[in-house]
């Protein structure tokens, strides 16, 4: 009788502690290696082989060596049908693929599975990178730099982590859209017409780089060189309905590829008259573009990622990017930063933030130095950087002078400054 009794209260105890924190059930841990700097995780592809892949929140998108991905192509494990329509791709012995990019048919870490992932070709000495497209989906991730493993946690304990949010919408039934498919929006050849306009990119051959041209009536308004010598297809033309009026505008994307993964962007109202109505290198913006109509208006707002938290003592995996809303004037006819106007978007995930550095707080002193302090660093930057770029600066400051325990508090605080003070975005935000 005794021994069935305290087999109850130990089962008991189990269950509280499984009610307490279901996390506990609802998170996978995968080893990770640490090489110069930077974490790297074996990952599955197309469910065929296993390859280290560098963790690398830097860069939008996934990418592939020329030499892996020739390997990978001729042993069948990317196939003709896999790559993206557009320019042919010239690697350095002298073989031809089909494209720049081509859509992963899957990527397996640990028992998360993600299917159709667009991936682009890199130079061959470039690293096997995952990038936001794969990590943003995810869901909630991080990297526990004593255990050396990467947790990826179930949407169910998301949900349980943010459901207490400090700012939710007015309006509890009104859910945000999900963004733009820019896969469907750009057009797969080379040329485009519009309201009268031909727009039409061609590789010279000569600088290795793409040049994009704006005519009507045969003459040339726009002539758009590449900003990084690049092969293959890393210029992109679309047109999309953006404003909610009749007329689309055009847009021009174009991507490094690489382990940098930086996109630049410029948007152009046609009708009546052509004129840029969208610049990222304006504010010095970030990473790939979110194209959502947030507060369903029928207009549709930009996001993009701010860059002025890159820093030299963290890795690119534990940088913090601040979310950069856009949203188009009408009264100067081009989109500004509205940050202000959308602190429910931007703060959506606060309270699982703030949960993440609230257990990290846990763990007593640490040195000022190493992966340790950047990873606490990193989680108290994504709390703070958030509040104070979605318009609540009293908020983020609150919690820096009540949470950070570092006796370093004070670098920090001027480092924040500093960072803030010279990044145009912060600037528009607050009129500074």
């Amino acid at each position: 009788m005794i021994h069935t009794y305290i087999e109850y209260k130990i089962l008991l105890l189990y269950f509280l502690i499984l009610l307490l924190s279901p996390h506990l059930l609802l998170a996978e841990n995968i080893p990770l290696t640490k090489k110069g700097g930077v974490y790297e995780v074996p990952v599955e592809v197309n469910g065929v082989i296993k390859l280290n892949f560098i963790l690398d929140t830097g860069a939008s998108e996934v990418n592939i060596p020329a030499d892996v991905a020739l390997t990978l192509y001729r042993t069948g494990t990317i196939r003709e049908t896999d790559f993206l329509p557009g320019q042919t791709y010239r690697l350095a012995d002298g073989s031809i693929l089909q494209s720049s990019r081509f859509l992963l048919q899957s990527l397996k870490i640990g028992n998360r599975r993600i299917a159709n992932v667009p991936a682009s070709i890199g130079s061959a000495s470039s690293p096997l990178l995952l990038g936001q497209n794969f990590l943003e989906k995810l869901g909630a991730w991080g990297i526990d730099s004593q255990k050396q493993v990467l947790t990826i946690r179930t949407k169910v304990e998301k949900e349980a982590s943010t459901s207490k949010q400090p700012y939710i919408p007015k309006n509890k039934s009104i859910s945000i859209p999900e963004e733009v498919d820019l896969d469907k929006v750009f057009i797969k050849g080379d040329q485009l017409s519009y309201a009268g306009y031909e727009i039409g990119r061609s590789l010279d051959r000569e600088k290795n780089e793409y040049v994009l041209t704006i005519k009507k009536n045969r003459k040339i308004l726009v002539n758009i060189n590449s900003w990084w010598d690049s092969y293959g297809d890393m210029t992109k033309i679309g047109v999309f309905p953006l404003l909610g009026k009749e007329n689309k505008q055009l847009l021009v994307m174009q991507y490094s590829g690489g382990s940098g993964g930086f996109h630049t962007c410029k948007i152009y109202d046609l009708v009546p008259n052509i004129r840029v109505i969208h610049d990222d290198e304006e504010y010095s913006l970030f990473g790939g573009i979110s194209i959502i109509d947030i507060n369903k208006d029928n207009k549709y707002e930009i996001v993009r990622r701010g860059n002025s938290f890159r820093t030299s003592y963290m890795a690119n995996v534990d940088n913090v990017y601040p979310t950069v809303v856009l949203s188009y004037n009408m009264n100067i006819e081009k989109y500004v930063i509205e940050n202000k106007s959308f602190p429910d978007y931007i703060l959506a995930n606060i309270e699982y933030d703030i949960n993440k550095f609230n257990s990290m707080d846990l763990l007593g002193n640490i040195a000022i130095k190493g992966s340790l302090f950047a990873e606490y660093t990193s989680a108290m930057l994504e709390v703070v950087v958030n509040y104070i770029y979605s318009g609540k600066e009293k908020e983020g400051w609150d919690f820096f002078s009540r949470r950070y325990k570092l006796p370093n508090k004070e670098e920090v605080r001027s480092d924040i400054i500093k960072r803030l003070n010279n990044d145009p975005v912060y600037k528009e935000i607050y009129g500074r």
